[in-house]
């Protein structure tokens, strides 16, 4: 197992700047994935450390060796690439086996390991048969094996599950939980999927214009965003966001008004926060139920998912606002509501997004 450095990582694509000053320490056998929008830099951030990009300033180490400069096949990386990039007229065995015979690896110890791998993977049963007769699936799980084939110090994956449908990636993460707990490898992993990256990783980094915005385990994420960004970006359905005034400011609560009700949050301000100062209230929907009082509004849509229900809404105040309820709840389009917030799980944002900090969960 080998951890990865990145030390003041900054990229430029002529006179635009992909990444700013990225620092991060990734442990040996942890699992990190890159979030962010598209654009955000991520992806561009794993092909640096994989050695396919060059950063413009920066160093990068694997194991604690200087990188910076190595070729991809000298710093014991293995990529496993969104189109799995398998050759179609190989056997799954010989795909395997290609990075091996390329580093003219013996026969018999070739032969070895794509079994082993095989196994692993489940696929042994599939060595004789070319990509084309595999599921989805399958020929992701050889693209995984061409990788593990090389017992490399880290793992790296770029949107491996992007390509398949919603029961494949649901199978695929349970698969990739289970390979690294096995492997006990470094792994880094880029995804759109929040879904992906908050059931398989032990940190995330969320990117936000080619910068950091945060590095943090899932539910610190989720419970502790460090900005309104990181709030809205974590999470589905997203956070309520919904305009407030600071009324009293407190050692660790604040008052604040917001579509009419006094609400007390357990957050701490800043010494710069002034009572009358404009903020965000920000409300998860799990936090925001039916009641017979709070805030009025009227029913825009209505998703029922069996277990729980999305009420999507729009406040007399002209703000949107989201519910998720547990179980069944049934409302005509149109017709009007009343809303409760738990203030104990609410958030603040200052005018220029930053999180005010939260002394209670």
């Amino acid at each position: 197992m080998s951890g990865v450095s990145l030390e003041r990582i900054d990229k430029r694509f002529g006179s635009f700047r992909v990444l700013q000053d990225i620092d991060l320490s990734i442990k040996p056998g942890e699992f990190v994935s890159f979030v962010g929008p598209s654009g955000s830099g991520k992806s561009t951030l794993l092909r640096i450390i994989a050695g396919l990009e060059a950063p413009t300033s920066g160093q990068i180490r694997i194991g604690g060796a200087d990188v910076t400069r190595a070729e991809p096949v000298d710093r014991g990386v293995a990529m496993v690439f969104q189109n799995y990039a398998l050759y179609p007229h190989m056997s799954v065995y010989e795909n395997i086996a290609f990075p091996l015979r390329t580093l003219k690896t013996s026969r018999g110890k070739i032969d070895a390991k794509v079994h082993e791998t095989a196994k692993i993977l489940r696929l042994e049963d599939r060595l004789s048969h070319k990509p084309a007769a595999l599921s989805g699936g399958q020929r992701q799980r050889v693209a995984i094996g061409r990788a593990i084939v090389r017992d490399p110090d880290v793992f790296l994956f770029d949107e491996p599950l992007s390509n398949l449908d919603a029961s494949l990636r649901s199978e695929m993460r349970l698969e990739i939980g289970d390979l690294h707990a096995r492997l006990e490898s470094t792994m880094i992993y880029v995804t759109h999927d929040q879904v992906e990256a908050m059931t398989m990783s032990d940190r995330i980094a969320v990117l936000n214009g080619g910068r950091i915005e945060q590095f943090d385990a899932p539910m610190a994420l989720y419970h502790r965003p460090c900005s309104r960004f990181v709030a809205d970006f974590i999470g589905h359905p997203a956070m309520n966001m919904l305009p407030a005034r600071l009324s009293a400011a407190g050692e660790d609560r604040i008052d604040l008004n917001c579509e009419g009700l006094d609400l007390i949050i357990p957050v701490q301000a800043p010494d710069s926060a002034r009572v009358g100062d404009d903020l965000t209230l920000g409300i998860r929907p799990e936090h925001v139920t039916p009641a017979r009082d709070g805030v009025a509004a009227r029913v825009r849509m209505i998703e029922q998912l069996g277990a729980n229900t999305i009420a999507h809404c729009d406040t007399l105040m002209g703000n949107r606002l989201t519910a998720s309820i547990q179980g069944d709840f049934a409302a005509e389009r149109g017709s009007k509501i009343w809303l409760h917030f738990d203030p104990v799980h609410g958030h603040a944002f200052s005018r220029d997004g930053i999180a005010f900090r939260r002394t209670a969960i």
